[in-house]
């Protein structure tokens, strides 16, 4: 069974995940300080194999560069948003004044993609709004939402986003079944269910309007 870690990464704290399962490792938007993941997988002696982004924004991408200079290891992102990744460092610089920490290297894919770690699966879902290709990631111990949804509230659109894809994309995500464990991007982690409740986003008057 998949063990997940998390850690709040960067100046914006994006919630960094590292996935693990037999001595195996994927890295959920490695958005900042690589020195701190990299001694997390050091000590405990993990064996990276995949690095995921859940959006192309620089908070969710920012040390990607490091994993191909450290481990050799591109970074996987949904299609629609290579165009958006390739604005990232810029847009690190103009509301940072920080430039991102080495080249990137994508590897694009679409959704419904599977990905594995040790004996585990990764199924990529896009859920575009937040950004064109935003995706969310499902495991069997979770979802990782990206800047989707968070806890109480849900991504904003004006960074490469669109309000209607937006709604769209929660009509959908509040039909999902089963009460999974959700890890946003930023801020805490919530439930499926939880939000279906009380999320004011997932909400008949947001989606439609009413």
């Amino acid at each position: 069974m998949i063990k997940i870690n998390s850690m709040p990464v960067g100046m914006l704290r994006t919630n960094c995940y590292i996935l693990q399962d037999g001595g195996k490792c994927a890295i959920i938007d490695p958005g900042g300080d690589f020195a701190l993941i990299n001694q997390f997988i050091s000590a405990n002696s993990l064996d990276p194999v995949l690095v995921l982004a859940t959006h192309g924004h620089f908070d969710h991408v920012f040390s990607a560069g490091e994993f191909l200079n450290a481990y050799g290891l591109k970074l996987h992102i949904n299609s629609a948003d290579i165009e958006l990744l390739k604005e990232a460092d810029q847009m690190s610089l103009d509301l940072t004044g920080s430039r991102m920490n080495g080249d990137i290297e994508a590897i694009t894919f679409e959704d419904g993609q599977e990905f594995r770690v040790g004996d585990s699966k990764i199924q990529a879902m896009g859920f575009p709004g937040h950004t064109l290709g935003s995706t969310i990631f499902k495991s069997e111990s979770g979802l990782f939402t990206g800047d989707t949804v968070f806890k109480g509230t849900v991504g904003r659109v004006d960074f490469g986003g669109s309000i209607l894809d937006m709604r769209q994309s929660l009509d959908r995500f509040r039909k999902i079944s089963g009460n999974h464990l959700l890890f946003p991007g930023h801020g805490d982690f919530t439930a499926l269910d939880d939000e279906k409740r009380v999320n004011p986003y997932l909400s008949d008057a947001f989606i439609y309007g009413k």
